[in-house]
This record gives C-alpha cells, structure tokens and sequence, in this order.
C-alpha cells in the first residue's frame, strides 16, 4: 500500500503566494521608511547641532560660494545608502587599498580612493583630519620634484575646502587647513619655493604674451624689474607661437614702461573653471590689484563676530600688492577656529583650547617676520647682492648695513617692496601684541607661555619702525628726510633696549644673574630674570656709571645729545658703550662679560658656546642690536641733508 502526498488546490497556492508577496511588500516598505527616518534624523542631529551654536545654518550653495563639483556633490549620506550594508566592507577595502599602495609608492588612482572614503566617512571628522595631513605630509613626499609635491600638497587643501562646503564652519578643519597652510607650506624644508608659489598664484596674474625673437628684450626689461623665473617661467603657445609668461601687475605695471610694442599684449588671465581634478597650481584669491575677491567675502551671518566670510580676518590687511603668504592663509584659518570657540562654544578634537587661543598671536608674529626677511631682502636689491634663498633670515641683518643714506640707487620695485614690507610688518607685530595680550587674558594660568613672544612683538614694532623710516629716508624733501633719519634714531634706541631686556628675562643663566643683578633699593631684595622689568632706568643709570672724568662724561653726554642742521644720531658704538656704560645698556653688558666668564671651557680657559645653554638664542638678539647699533652709526658718520633755512634770501639770477 503506498502513501501519496496530497497536493495543494489551487486556491491554497494562491493564499500563500499572496502571504509570501504581503511579506515581501511590508519588509520593502520597512527598508524604505528605515532609509526616510536615516535621512530625517541625520538632518534632525544637523539642525540640533546648530541650534547649540546658536546659529542658524546657511550653506555655501545658499549663499552663492559653493563650488559645482561633479563627484563631491553627491550627497555622502546619499551614496551610503544605495550601497546599504556593504558600506563596511568597502570602506575597510578602500583603507587598506590606500594604505598598501602608499607603502609601495603606487600612487595610482589614490586620489580617486581617498575622495571615496571622504564620501562615504563623511560625518566623521577624523576621516577627514587624516586624510588632509596624509595627502600633505605622507603622499607629498613620494613625489620627486618640488612642483608635483606642491601639487598633492594643494590638492589636500582641496581636500579641506571639500569638506569645508559640505559642513561649513567646522573647527576641526580649519585647524588642520591652517596647518597646511602655515606649516607645510610655510615652514617646511621646501618653504623657500612653496611661499613664492603660494605669493605668485595667489593673485589674480597678467599675461603678457610676445613674439619669441623678443624674449632677449624682455628678460632684460623684467630681470631689472626683479622678475624671479623659477616662479614665473616662460611658456609657448601652440597656436599662435608666441611666447608667454604670467606676472603680477605690480611687476607689470613696470614693465611695459620699458617693454612694449604692437606685438605685446597684457590681459588679465583667466583661469578655466574646477573639475574637481588635482590642481598643478593655486586658485587666486586677489583680483590683479591685490584686494580679495568678492566671493570669499561673503558674510553668512553679517554682524556678528564670525561672519563666515573665507578670507574674514585678511580683510583688514588688503590690499595685498605682493600676493598672499602662506603664513598669512594659516593665520587667516587659525583665527577663524578661535572666533568659532570664542563666539560658538565648539571644541576642537585634538588642539586644547589654550593652543587654538594662541594660534592667531603666533600666526601674526611670523607673518610679521617673513614680511621682515622680505624687507630684507628687497634691500640686498638694493645693493646689487645675490643672496641664497636658504640664507637665515637673521644672517641678513649685518649685510644689510651697508646699505648708506648716501647709497646711490635706482631700483624703486625694490624700495617698493622694502617699504610695503616693513610698513606691513609694524600692522603685523602691533597685533600679534593685541592677540597675545586676548590669549593671556583669556588663559591667565599659561601667561608665561607666551611672555617671550609679546617681548618679541614689542621689539619686532620697535624694529621695523626704524627700518621703515630709514627706507624712506632716502627720498622726499631734506625736511621730510632729517625727519625721517630722527624717527629711525629713536626707534633703534627703542629696539635696543627692547632686545637687551629680552635677553636680561629670558635668556641669561640664573647663575650669572645672581652675580650681576642689583638689588632693589626699596626692599633690598636682588632682582631676578622676573622682576627685573621693573628695574628703574633712573636707579641702574646711576649704579652702573663708573667714575669717569668730567671731560669724559661731557664728551659722553655731548655725542648722545647732539643735535644740529646736519643731523647727527647717537654715536652707539660697542666701545664707548663699554667704557661708558649707561642705564640698562651698561647692566646687560656687564651681563654679557659675565656670561662670557662663566661658561669656560677648563681645557682652554676660554668661553664655550657648546656650555651656555641660551648661546644660540641670545647671539640672534645680539645680531638685532648690532644691526641697530649699525644703523645709528651710520647715519651719524654720512652727511645727512641740509635742513632748509627758515627765510630764503633774495639772490639776483646770474646773466
């Protein structure tokens, strides 16, 4: 006897196909509410994010500065969920990928894999802090010549901006694009080219374009002019086989006094839109007269604090003849996270608090000391001098004093360059004291920090007034010029005592003070490297002035007081000043001879530099006041301009 199986009737089929179908339909219709309420509650956690800043969110693309990216604009929230579970696994693919070709050297279609983890890790901002600094400091260094690094160095600054349009004011990103920027760019082994390349592409450049068989007549034209190859070369034009280069207007506005013709053509360039591709050269952010482009200067939240303007805290300083610096885009990124911490609350992820407080002060400060070594420079044009430049910005110092008021010299670009340049540094320390002095009110506990660098500010104004009025000596009527050399006298003076109180505070041996320092008259207690600020000058002038013979003394007084129609300075020479020692001047030299004594080598008998701990840092101020000392010295030794009688007599005119 068999069994047979009963079949089902084709009702029950029906049934249960219609059950499987309803099963399949709610779990479709589950996964498609669980995706609806993923989007509303990330937009949700956005919008509460915001509203704890205090702020109402405005997007780039509302405001008009959002760029059109083919890749990038699609939603990241978009495409991690068409790839629904498997999100996972190719993010973990994708970093291993990165990190093997990496270690290999095999950089191809990196850049592809990397813009893919941004969109896929779009929320997490560690994804995106390593990214930016990986591209910057780990791949840039896989290329072989300086051109292709500065290439992956700004597209990691490309990298930033990406995720800086998708979720704008994020602190985190500023903090690491400042970096890039201030760091990377601006002080890294290679700084010497990236800072001109950043200068140069940063402006919106001139292109001057010429028949080949002129290139002769026009390297000599640009060449007097200042023309620096490495950062503008010479290229052809297929078309129409002319020869082309890009410069600044400031150079070209030079140029075509001396090189022009029907056959040169000057145009303003511009640049083909972003395709989201690497870049081989920066976006300009000045139009060609050096003031910051509309665009990154609009304000999503006007009158507040932080207006969320790009360039916010460069508007101030344009405009900007010369480009922009690399270490000005750092500050210009640094001062924004601290206005975002200051004004929204928000916390960086891995910069403390008192850091992002003190970035903008020391961004302002080196800024201030670039503009110094540029000023520098410009007056090595000035005498005709090759200088490296790798040279020390502090070896500049002594050759610059053979620059004389009685120079003969012809190149106004360069004494351009030496005004702008000091007149933009003494903006530059003047507020670095101001951000320094916010940081130390704002974190009283890590004040002393930072005291060095507010010295620095004081003597860097006190220095670059001098300089600024002594460049400007050399031009304008006698009256405008003995004016000018008096300023520059005062400020060297100024800087002089400025640079010795640093180094009395920060820079000489505990040991040394306690052989030198006086003790104070009210209280009888020694000074020590803290008090000694409040020393009074009237009380070391008279402790510190040996006993002289009244011929001395007049002479002494005579060369520091004299004033006549041909202008005489102080005569600050290191002889006198040791013989006659006087106020705090005479207490920091017998510092220094004490110094001398202490650190001596037993073998030889003689001062060791290797055994003073502060030699390095007291022989750069040292060098500060030999060039003050210089200058003063030279504008007494040269004859100054006449000063003009008050009444001109009446002279016939000769036949």
């Amino acid at each position: 006897m068999s069994l047979e199986t009963p079949q089902p009737t084709k009702d029950a089929l029906s049934v249960q196909r219609g059950r499987h179908n309803l099963a399949r339909m709610t779990i479709v219709a589950v996964l498609i509410a669980s995706l609806a309420l993923t989007a509303f509650t990330r937009q949700w956690a956005v919008d509460r994010r915001r509203a704890a800043q205090g702020v109402h969110f405005i997007s780039r693309a509302a405001s008009g500065s959002s760029p059109n990216r083919q890749l990038s604009a699609m939603p990241s929230y978009a495409t991690a969920l068409l790839l629904g579970g498997l999100r996972g696994p190719l993010v973990m693919t994708l970093w291993m990928q990165i990190e093997s070709q990496k270690q290999q050297n095999n950089l191809q279609d990196i850049d592809t894999m990397i813009e893919w983890t941004r969109l896929l890790q779009s929320e997490f901002d560690t994804v995106h802090l390593f990214q930016i600094w990986n591209k910057a400091y780990n791949i840039s260094v896989k290329m072989a010549s300086l051109a292709d690094k500065y290439s992956v160095i700004i597209d990691a600054v490309d990298y930033a901006n990406r995720v800086d349009s998708e979720r704008p004011d994020d602190i985190n990103i500023f903090l690491q694009t400042a970096m890039v920027y201030g760091e990377k760019l601006g002080n890294s082994q290679e700084k010497v080219y990236y800072r001109g390349r950043v200068r140069h592409e940063s402006q919106t450049l001139i292109r001057v374009t010429f028949p080949p068989e002129r290139e002769a007549d026009f390297r000599a034209a640009a060449k007097a002019l200042g023309w620096n190859e490495d950062e503008s070369p010479l290229g052809h034009e297929r078309k129409s086989g002319k020869t082309f280069v890009r410069l600044a207007k400031v150079l070209t506005d030079q140029l075509h006094k001396t090189f022009s013709g029907p056959d040169v053509g000057f145009a303003a360039e511009v640049l083909a839109p972003d395709t989201g591709e690497r870049r081989i050269r920066l976006a300009p952010f000045l139009d060609e007269n050096g003031y910051i482009l509309p665009q990154y200067l609009v304000q999503r939240y006007p009158g507040q604090p932080y207006t969320g303007a790009d360039l916010q805290p460069l508007e101030p300083y344009q405009p900007f003849p010369y480009g922009l610096s690399t270490v000005a885009l750092g500050y210009n990124y640094y001062k924004r996270a601290q206005l975002l911490q200051a004004n929204w609350g928000v916390k960086s992820l891995q910069t403390g608090q008192m850091v992002v407080d003190s970035r903008p002060a020391l961004s302002l400060k080196m800024w201030a000391m670039e503009e110094w070594e540029r000023g520098r420079r410009a007056e090595m044009r000035l005498l005709k001098k090759t200088v490296s430049g790798s040279t020390e910005p502090v070896e500049l110092e002594k050759p610059s004093l053979e620059l004389l008021p009685s120079t003969p010299t012809t190149d106004q670009a360069a004494f351009a360059v030496a005004d702008y340049s000091y007149r933009t540094a003494v903006q530059l320390f003047a507020d670095a004291y101001n951000e320094y002095d916010r940081a130390c009110k704002a974190n009283p506990g890590n004040a002393n920090t930072w005291l060095v660098h507010v010295d620095d500010c004081v003597s860097g104004h006190e220095m670059m007034q001098a300089d600024l009025a002594y460049i400007r000596s050399f031009h304008g009527t006698n009256q405008e010029r003995l004016s000018a050399l008096r300023d520059a006298r005062q400020h060297y003076l100024q800087a002089i005592l400025d640079y010795q109180m640093t180094i009395l505070k920060f820079y000489t041996d505990d040991t040394v003070a306690d052989k030198v320092f006086p003790k104070d008259p009210q209280t009888g207690v020694q000074y020590n490297r803290v008090t000694i600020r409040a020393i009074s000058q009237e009380y070391v002038d008279g402790l510190f002035r040996p006993q002289t013979s009244d011929a001395d003394q007049a002479r002494f007084h005579a060369v520091l007081d004299i004033e006549s129609a041909i202008l005489q300075a102080y005569l600050y020479k290191h002889a006198i000043i040791r013989a006659l020692p006087r106020g705090i001047d005479g207490l920091f030299w017998r510092v220094v001879v004490a110094n001398e004594a202490h650190f001596v080598d037993p073998d030889t008998g003689q001062y060791s530099p290797a055994r003073d701990p502060y030699h390095d840092d007291r022989d750069t101020y040292l060098k500060y006041i030999d060039h003050c000392m210089g200058r003063i010295t030279s504008m007494t030794a040269t004859p100054q301009p006449v000063e003009a009688p008050a009444t001109q007599p009446n002279v016939a005119p000769a036949n």
